[in-house]
């Protein structure tokens, strides 16, 4: 099953497929890019991994207290992409975004704001 959009309240009701989707997926999309001779892996990953740290601007080395399943199923993505980098010979880049538009007029479209993005780095 695939959680069909973001939803960080969502996340907390359905760990599971939370967990199937964001840690499980990405795991098999970097095992299958790693054995298919990918050199290079970008996955979006969330800036909700950053938690209740509040310092701006974010820094990628940020260690928080994560708020939801979600971000704690991205963070742990990330760590896997950290084992696929330095074991598997995959360049994984993870990408932290801040906000993220749906189409006009969904239930979960983002009004105003912008965009941010931050690369996680390959190795610590």
């Amino acid at each position: 099953h695939q959680a069909a959009a973001v939803s960080v309240p969502e996340s907390i009701e359905q760990p599971v497929d939370y967990t199937l989707t964001n840690i499980v997926g990405t795991v098999n999309m970097m095992e299958a890019a790693a054995k298919n001779g990918v050199k290079k892996f970008t996955y979006a990953s969330s800036a909700a991994v950053y938690g209740d740290d509040e310092t701006m601007p974010k820094q990628e080395e940020i260690v928080a207290n994560r708020l939801s399943t979600y971000a704690v199923t991205k963070f742990v993505a990330e760590e896997y992409a950290y084992q696929y980098t330095m074991h598997y010979g995959l360049d994984c880049y993870g990408m932290r975004y801040q906000r993220l538009w749906a189409a006009a007029g969904s239930e979960r479209c983002i009004r105003g704001g912008h965009s941010e993005v931050h690369r996680v780095p390959p190795a610590r």
